[in-house]
């Protein structure tokens, strides 16, 4: 039996890297492939793709001549089918017409045996292949993948192709339906839609790219809509049939879709079948081999994998890493990964490039990140280029003051995405990147801005204050609670942009006018933070509307009334397809707590109430702020806490009738002074009513019409819709209605206790 000092099974781009240099080292090696030495890359993946999107690009480019000055008149394209046809030769002159004659010959000459077959360990280190067996000190795992398709009843029986197939035929039909949108579904359906295809492109998540940045993937949406592709996003087939020889997909919402082809781009899966592992005591993961940082398979010390096997990063540039990282590991070293660094790019025209982490990933590992972002079209080289399409947003760890993430679509940023890349991976500080010099005019000057902006939040974030850093914020309605909330940010050292039509900002009160809602926004720092504070409805309704128009991907709109819990989920939604987070924050402590420490209850996503927490907290009393759940449960526990509210004034109020019944001469301020000390019923509310008798005497004076602004009645259908008895909370609700043609004593103390509290009106005679 043969033995070698490395066995290798699968000659893609790790296993073929891998053998060539643990060869050249002079050790013994052994490749074995059944399919071709290189893998999918060179033939039937990234090569042939990137042909056809560069034959795509310089067509579509020539579309574009009169506009960029390159010709008096347009450019007469051939026939689409023909241009197809040339650009299908060249993508197979590039990918060596699918034959790795030249990539074998190469890994031989290198003084590597190669096996063709399929290997498969048959016992503790030996591999068999081709019925002959082989033994094996060490073993490297790089079989890489294979397309999926999903479970979609009839997918089998309809004309479908997997990329691998689409970048192997010449074939070039009328039309198209791409399942999938991520990269590959992107990129093929730009080069089908270039060459005259009918392309339509569906994507059950909500947007394209669904792991990149959120205002990244936008901009591709309006690019691939642009080349005239029908995007279905956020849509579940739920069934594809054969009709008259092309394909039909039905839609959960109802629609028909025809094409002559399915492209099923959905995911891919790793080739860990049948390859005997379990001999080894391996019990591979279905979505791939778990390796540690030194590319081992954990607990087997001769055991590596590399390349899409390991489902940890599914690009050919990580694989030739993880190869680097094995290579010198098999021949002795201690090399470790580092994949924190790893860029992806999307080779669309314009590219998407990223790098890290973005903001909600970087929260959800603790940390303290904050973002800036700019538009390509601020660039000079925009006008120059004639491409004002693109976006650049880097997010930085604020404690640590370096680059913790990067994305950007736009011209050439495939290639200066490398500046985020070395950023992230040499941890180099912000204040060095803010003093680099880009080259005039260029794509990568876009970096400065965001970086100075970065720098500058960094800077704020760590300066010593109340609530950690200077911070402004907007605040739409000087009311009641509006102005009190905005005194009280001022007062903690906060700075406050502040619009209300019908009034304006005391003078010294520092509280910064504005003149319109997009003035506020205007003078806010990104990520924007505007709170809401006018009465819920028609109002809110009309500035949510008028802050969406103003804002950006990122920022944040905070609705601190008392809204419909529904409706703020119905408003988070639409905000959230333009990029803007909401906050519905249910705000308690009245008039007096919001000056001096309010209490919130907080409903909206974790990246969300991130950015707004450092503001709540400097608003806040201690032990104030809350993050109850997702979009909607703030306001429906402060509806709740309304509810709760409403029953302990009305038992006040009731009492303070009992008591004025009675056949005793009582001191009400004082007997309610007395109450507040020690007693079980002991509150705020109590010395309220303390208060109210102390400014309102025996209350003889006031309207007994309590004044309420209808929310309650929300919370007595929810109990009704949810069969939950609610008698007290119910009567106390009852009894607004009540109050208005009635003159009882708990009605006066009722409208006392809620003016104190709340501001709420409060006739006198």
């Amino acid at each position: 039996m043969a033995a070698f000092d490395v066995i290798i099974l699968g000659a893609g781009t790790a296993g073929e890297s891998i053998a060539k240099n643990v060869a050249q080292a002079g050790r013994t090696v052994a490749l074995v492939e059944a399919g071709r030495v290189g893998g999918e890359c060179p033939y039937v993946a990234c090569m042939p793709s990137k042909s056809l999107l560069r034959s795509a690009t310089v067509r579509h480019q020539a579309t574009r001549s009169v506009a960029l000055g390159a010709t008096a008149g347009p450019v007469a394209l051939d026939d689409p089918a023909a241009g197809y046809a040339r650009a299908t030769a060249r993508r197979d002159e590039v990918a060596h017409h699918r034959d790795d004659a030249d990539a074998a010959t190469g890994v031989e000459r290198q003084g590597v045996t190669l096996l063709r077959g399929r290997g498969r360990v048959v016992g503790e280190g030996v591999v068999e292949v081709g019925g002959a067996r082989y033994g094996f000190t060490d073993l490297v795992i790089g079989t890489g993948s294979r397309p999926v398709h999903p479970p979609i009843e009839g997918l089998d029986t309809v004309p479908t192709w997997t990329s691998d197939e689409a970048l192997s035929t010449d074939e070039r039909p009328a039309s198209l339906l791409v399942l999938g949108g991520g990269p590959i579904g992107c990129e093929l359906a730009q080069v089908y839609a270039r060459f005259g295809v009918e392309v339509t492109l569906v994507e059950s998540a909500p947007r394209l790219v669904a792991k990149e940045e959120a205002s990244i993937s936008a901009v591709l949406a309006a690019v691939l809509r642009d080349d005239g592709i029908d995007l279905r996003l956020g849509a579940e087939v739920i069934r594809a049939e054969t009709v008259g020889g092309r394909a039909r997909l039905r839609l959960a919402d109802g629609a028909v879709l025809d094409g002559d082809r399915v492209l099923v781009v959905t995911g891919r899966m790793p080739n860990l079948d049948d390859l005997g592992l379990e001999v080894l005591g391996i019990e591979a993961d279905p979505k791939g081999l778990t390796t540690d940082e030194s590319g081992r398979v954990p607990g087997q010390p001769h055991v590596w994998a590399a390349g899409d096997v390991t489902g940890a990063a599914p690009y050919t540039h990580a694989a030739n890493y993880q190869a680097r990282v094995i290579a010198a590991n098999l021949l002795g070293g201690s090399a470790t990964m580092d994949t924190r660094a790893m860029p992806r790019a999307i080779y669309t025209d314009p590219p998407v490039a990223s790098v890290g982490l973005d903001a909600a990933a970087a929260r959800l590992q603790g940390v303290e990140a904050v973002t800036a972002s700019i538009d390509l079209a601020e660039t000079a080289r925009s006008g120059s280029e004639g491409e004002a399409r693109g976006r650049l947003v880097l997010t930085a760890d604020a404690a640590r003051g370096v680059l913790v993430g990067a994305a950007a679509v736009g011209p050439g940023c495939d290639e200066w995405i490398g500046e985020a890349v070395l950023a992230i991976r040499a941890e180099i500080p912000l204040a060095v990147l803010t003093d680099v010099v880009h080259p005039f005019p260029t794509f990568s000057e876009a970096y400065e801005p965001v970086l100075r902006d970065l720098a500058q939040q960094v800077a704020a974030a760590n300066q010593p204050r109340q609530m950690g850093g200077t911070a402004r914020f907007g605040m739409i309605g000087l009311g009641r609670m509006g102005e009190a909330l905005a005194l009280q940010a001022v007062d903690r050292g906060l700075e406050v942009v502040a619009h209300d039509p019908g009034k304006e900002p005391k003078p010294g009160s520092g509280i910064l006018p504005a003149d319109s809602v997009a003035s506020v926004v205007g003078q806010l720092p990104t990520p924007r933070v505007v709170f809401v504070s006018v009465p819920q409805g028609g109002p809110t309704e009309e500035v949510v509307q008028s802050l969406a128009e103003a804002m950006e991907p990122g920022d944040v709109i905070v609705e601190g009334g008392n809204a419909h819990w529904r409706d703020s989920v119905r408003r988070c939604g639409e905000l959230a397809q333009r990029g803007i987070h909401f906050i519905d924050c249910g705000t308690s402590g009245g008039v007096s707590g919001a000056r001096h420490g309010a209490c919130f209850m907080v409903g909206g996503t974790e990246e969300a109430f991130s950015l707004v927490e450092p503001i709540l907290l400097a608003l806040a009393t201690h032990d104030g702020v809350l993050h109850v759940g997702p979009t909607g449960s703030g306001h429906f526990v402060k509806l709740i806490h309304n509810m709760i509210e409403f029953g302990m004034v009305q038992s006040i109020g009731e009492g303070v009738e009992l008591l004025d019944a009675s056949d005793y001469e009582l001191d009400f301020v004082s007997l309610f002074r007395n109450w507040s000390h020690g007693s079980v019923i002991r509150g705020w509310l109590v010395e309220l009513m303390a208060q109210g008798f102390e400014e309102y005497g025996d209350l003889s004076h006031v309207e007994p019409c309590v004044e309420d602004t209808g929310e309650q009645v929300w919370g007595v259908q929810y109990a009704m819709e949810h069969q939950v008895p609610i008698p007290m909370l119910a009567q106390a609700v009852w009894g607004f209605y009540q109050s208005r043609d009635r003159t009882q004593e708990w009605e006066k103390a009722v409208s006392v206790l809620r003016h104190g509290y709340g501001g709420h009106p409060l006739s006198t005679t």
